[in-house]
């Protein structure tokens, strides 16, 4: 919708590849939190809080390293595709 063009299989590969990286995200943040809980007897709240501090900066790169890996191709059409 963004660029006027319907999901090619590039398109559609790259997009369940960022599916399954925040996905993957979620879950190490979730097993984090809960171990930080059981270990240390931390609340909850504040284990998942923490492990939102913690595990942010490598969220943050996994999701948009691969959002530029796959949407640099996006722009170009025509030939030289």
């Amino acid at each position: 919708m963004l660029f006027g063009r319907e999901l090619d299989v590039y398109a559609f590969v790259g997009l369940i590849m960022l599916i399954g990286i925040v996905e993957k995200n979620a879950i190490m943040m979730i097993d984090f939190a809960l171990t930080r809980q059981r270990e240390e007897g931390v609340g909850a709240e504040d284990a998942i809080f923490q492990a939102c501090l913690i595990r942010f900066r490598p969220n943050h790169d996994d999701y948009y390293g691969g959002a530029n890996g796959h949407f640099a191709d996006c722009p170009r059409v025509g030939r030289g595709r």
